[in-house]
């Protein structure tokens, strides 16, 4: 029964391994699963389910806002996937927190 869940933890990393290698290789998934002797339709399959996994609500609370400059705009992505844009916003502390938020 060890045995089984040791197995199955190194099968997940390994996938997440695979998952972050073809993210980070700037290659298309054809191109990198060839390159990785994967086929595409398991590395589609472990992105798709790793998408899942990770679409969990994570609360954050920011404080309100101290100053206002209407020519302020900051964007800011998250893992490819979450975008946010901050209007208004001079506080470099309350945007630290909202990044460690999203990607703890």
């Amino acid at each position: 029964m060890q045995e089984d869940s040791k197995r199955r933890r190194i099968q997940d990393e390994t996938k997440l391994s695979h998952i972050e290698s073809w993210k980070q290789s700037g290659l298309s998934m054809t191109a990198y699963c060839i390159d990785a002797g994967i086929s595409i339709s398991s590395l589609s399959k472990w992105v798709r389910s790793n998408s899942k996994a990770k679409e969990k609500f994570k609360p954050i609370s920011i404080p309100p806002l101290a100053s206002a400059n209407q020519n302020n705009l900051i964007e800011i992505l998250v893992n490819q996937q979450i975008k946010i844009r901050l209007f208004n916003n001079n506080d470099p502390l309350m945007i630290s927190r909202i990044v460690r938020g999203l990607t703890s």
